[in-house]
């Protein structure tokens, strides 16, 4: 596995750009702002499955993003309406507007305020000393708790009104039962090396006993909080959150979910932004297990076994998957002998 990169910029894509002209994007505009001028249009980095396009409107508007919604069109409404009732709390881009279809490609999509930031990813790569980097941890953690202040009644996948239209198990039980559901599905059975799978099955019966533990409310969990979908200000008393992007996949679960994502290498290598991920976290609000860190990581190995179900193929994801995944089972123990002394539960 490439431990010491940013191995999110290498994966292939799942859906192809979609490209269209200053007209097509005009037509698509008119709704949210009728008969604005379009000075350029550009694709808009990052994301691997929808179509995101700056869009630059004539003066005094500015640019706005333009989002296709192409690899799950339900994801469209579900993620406007998160951005509706996180506005004022978390800050996320502002909606000018959103449509169901369009004429021109069919898809949904939304016309979202265009927010000036650097890409946390980036900004970590760029950081000049330790100090920057542990104020992005700690940024990213108080915001993460802020939008675990969102709960639900149960644990589930969320509809376009933001309740939950599918329940998921939660704790030991229900993280165990998942990994053998994904683990035996066709394209996983495919991609996922036997002995790897044969170790991964051991591993999980007894390494879930650290999800287990006091009655959590289930709370709005990004499912994708990764550098890469966060964008920083700095400022004089250091970097804020400017926006988090991408809520397409976002959930009602827990924020060790989250947590696993930005516990990533390259950044998740470093151990005092990990402990600034947790300090910020506890200062937002957030309360955090003793071992929370392996409970985080653990977490994660469903994210990546969810990679190997992912249509197509993209052999340099799956490789990374398979890595990632030996690399939590062989590192488990250390893993588990972090301990965090200012664990509230």
């Amino acid at each position: 596995m490439r431990e010491n990169q940013a191995m999110r910029e290498d994966w292939e894509r799942q859906e192809d750009l979609i490209d269209l002209s200053k007209a097509e994007v005009a037509a698509l505009l008119h709704q949210a702002f009728p008969g604005i001028a379009i000075e350029s249009i550009a694709a808009a980095k990052g994301g691997k499955a929808n179509t995101n396009i700056k869009v630059v409107l004539a003066p005094p508007f500015g640019p706005v993003l333009l989002r296709l919604f192409v690899r799950d069109p339900a994801a469209g409404p579900k993620e406007v309406a998160i951005l509706q009732r996180l506005a004022g709390q978390v800050p996320v881009p502002k909606v000018h507007g959103f449509a169901p279809d369009n004429a021109v490609t069919g898809h949904p999509y939304a016309v979202l305020g265009w927010v000036e930031g650097r890409r946390m990813d980036l900004a970590l790569s760029a950081a000049r000393s330790q100090l920057e980097r542990r104020q992005m941890a700690a940024a990213v953690g108080e915001v993460l708790a802020r939008i675990g202040s969102l709960t639900f009644p149960e644990a589930g996948f969320l509809s376009e009104d933001l309740t939950v239209s599918q329940s998921i198990a939660t704790g030991a039980a229900g993280f165990r039962s998942f990994v053998a559901e994904t683990a035996g599905r066709p394209r996983v059975a495919q991609r996922l090396d036997p002995a790897l799978r044969k170790d991964l099955l051991h591993f999980v019966e007894d390494a879930a006993a650290v999800l287990d533990g006091p009655p959590e409310p289930a709370r709005l969990t990004h499912c994708d909080y990764d550098p890469s979908n966060i964008l920083l200000e700095r400022e004089d008393a250091g970097w804020r959150v400017a926006a988090v992007l991408d809520w397409e996949f976002a959930v009602a679960a827990t924020p060790l979910l989250d947590l696993g994502h930005m516990l990533r290498a390259p950044q998740g290598q470093d151990p005092l932004f990990v402990t600034a991920l947790g300090q910020g976290f506890r200062a937002g609000g957030g309360i955090l297990p003793e071992r929370w860190v392996a409970a985080a990581k653990l977490l994660d190995l469903l994210a990546w076994l969810d990679f190997l179900d992912r249509p197509g193929e993209r052999p340099r994801l799956f490789a990374d998957a398979q890595g990632v995944i030996r690399t939590t089972i062989d590192t488990w123990p250390a893993l588990l002998a972090q301990t965090d002394p200012s664990s509230q539960r």
